[in-house]
Order: C-alpha cells, then sequence, then structure tokens
C-alpha cells in the first residue's frame, strides 16, 4: 500500500513524522521537487492538507482509495467527485478549536484595550494613551456556532458579554444553556461592539460578508475573521475601511493566500496574522495525530 503525505505542516514537524514513519515505514513525504499530481499518482492513501483535491485530479490518481485531512474545512477537497470514486474521507472536525477560539478571544482583548495600534504606533515612535475599552460587559457577535464559536462562548463567559449568534442549524438547547440571544446576521450587524466569524467556506458563505453587511455595522465595530478568508469580499472590506464604514479589521486568513496587497496590509486600521491561528502547537500535534488515526482506521477496515 503507497502512502503518500502532502500536507506542508505535518511535514515539517519532526515529531508527526516519525509517528507515521514508525507506524508506516514506507510513507513517501512530499518535497515539492515535483509537481503535486506527479507525486500522488499511485498513491492509494493521501495525508492532504489545503492542497487542492478537485475532480480533475483524482482523475489522474487512479489508485487512490482514501484521503485523511490534516487540519479542518474540507472546502479544499470535492467531496463529491471523491463519492463518485469510492474515495473515503478521514477527517475529525473542532480538532484545532481551542487554539482557534484562543487567538480569536486574544483579537478581541486586543482590539477592545487598542493594543494593536498603540502598539504599532509606539514602534513608530507615538506615544499615544488610548486604553480604548474594556471587554466585559460588551456585545458580541458570532456567526457561526460550530466547534469553534462554542469553544469561543464557553471562554468569553467571564466577560460577562452579550453575545448574538447566527448559525443555520437549529440548536435552541445551547442557546438557552448558555444565555445566548438568537440573532439574525442583520441584527447582530447593526448592534454588536465586536462581530467575529466561525463559517464554514460553501457557496453560501462566500463573500456574504459584503458591501451591504459592512453599511449594516456600527462605525466602531471590529469585525474578526479567523475562518477563511473568501468569506469576506475584501473589494468591500477596503471601501468600508476608507469609508471608516468599521472601526477596524482583525483577520487570519486571506484570499489568496500567501496575501500580499498592500491597500488592506498597510491601513492603519487593519490588524492580522499570517493563518497561524489553528496552528499552536498543540493543534498541530492534534490535527496530524487524528490524520494517522484516520490512515490507521482505513488500514484496519480495508
Amino acid at each position: 500500500m503507497t502512502i503518500k503525505v502532502t500536507a506542508e505542516s505535518f511535514i515539517k514537524n519532526p515529531v508527526l513524522k516519525a509517528e507515521l514513519s514508525a507506524r508506516f515505514p514506507d510513507v513517501l513525504f512530499w518535497d515539492r521537487n515535483t509537481g503535486l499530481t506527479e507525486f500522488c499518482l499511485d498513491a492509494e492513501v493521501l495525508l492532504v492538507g489545503r492542497e487542492k483535491i478537485d475532480a480533475t485530479f483524482l482523475s489522474q490518481c487512479p489508485q487512490l482509495k482514501h484521503i485523511a485531512k490534516y487540519g479542518v474545512g474540507l472546502d479544499n477537497i470535492d467531496l463529491l467527485a471523491c463519492h463518485e470514486r469510492g474515495i473515503s474521507i478521514g477527517f475529525t472536525p473542532g480538532v484545532n478549536k481551542t487554539s482557534v477560539a484562543e487567538i480569536t478571544l486574544g483579537f478581541m482583548l486586543g482590539a477592545a484595550h487598542n493594543v494593536f495600534y498603540t502598539g504599532t504606533a509606539l514602534k513608530n515612535g507615538e506615544w499615544i494613551k488610548n486604553g480604548g475599552m474594556q471587554l466585559s460587559g460588551k456585545t458580541i457577535g458570532i456567526i457561526g456556532v460550530g466547534n469553534v464559536g462554542k469553544e469561543l462562548i464557553r471562554m468569553l463567559h467571564v466577560f460577562q458579554c452579550k453575545i448574538m449568534v447566527n448559525d443555520i442549524i437549529n440548536q435552541d438547547e445551547f442557546y438557552l444553556s448558555n444565555n445566548l440571544i438568537e440573532s439574525s446576521k442583520t441584527e447582530i450587524y447593526f448592534n454588536a461592539d465586536l462581530i467575529s466569524v466561525h463559517v464554514p467556506l460553501t457557496a453560501e458563505t462566500h463573500k456574504f460578508i459584503s458591501h451591504e453587511a459592512f453599511t449594516a455595522m456600527k462605525s466602531e465595530a471590529v469585525l474578526i475573521n479567523t475562518c477563511r478568508g473568501e468569506v469576506v469580499d475584501h473589494e468591500a472590506l477596503k471601501t468600508a475601511l476608507h469609508q471608516n464604514k468599521i472601526g477596524a479589521y482583525i483577520s487570519d486568513v486571506f484570499d489568496p493566500e500567501p496575501y500580499s496587497d498592500e491597500e488592506l496590509l498597510k491601513h492603519p486600521r487593519f490588524f492580522g496574522t499570517p493563518h497561524i491561528a489553528g496552528n499552536s502547537t498543540e493543534a498541530v500535534l492534534s490535527m496530524g495525530r487524528s490524520a494517522i488515526h484516520h490512515i490507521m482506521e482505513y488500514v484496519i477496515n480495508k
């Protein structure tokens, strides 16, 4: 059985490489000296990260029977094409939820207390004594109440915030037990001091935060995105920042990645990180071990 690994973060982690190699000594790791398709041609099992696995790719990998996903989100994998070819998917939702929720909370605290703005100014020789506001007691809007959204809600309880939530799935019991306010997206835009987005990337969520959404937001609102860059219309975002329609945009994800648009990156009310939210040391190990587990399950059940 030919097992190949293309996920870059997995390959760069010596612990994960050693653990997988101990179980499957013949496993091969992509060194990027060949193309992705060329490397994967004869694979029966693939351990993938963010690589695009579409129908064209699958048609060139006739031996492929199983894909183990390193990370969360399956938007880079054509699930229908996999199903049609009898290719199984090994995937554990929310495996890095604590890491993503913690950095989101960090963004909220940093934004509320002006940490990012004044800290950057200080490096440029400016002494700006503006401590912002407390996060405690503020109105938080959370769009997408899945694994990360729920973990963030748990962490926010200590701040006694008013939390407005929106999700396409009925979760009345969870909302009631956590004192959450089920709301429309528009109600969140109108009322929230900070808005955090935690939705999967689908046809419905692609650029759903558009010009209309920014127009509805409070002029001092902070939008935080740690799910996928594509859920925000970046042209509408830049217009909203330039026209002072929102207070700030803080993001860990971009479209495309790596991101190089200086119009956004150098805007004084944009703050961001290079897609690191789910890549804490603990999260990397959890994601990698989950993928290894799914390969082992495939082998056992083969």
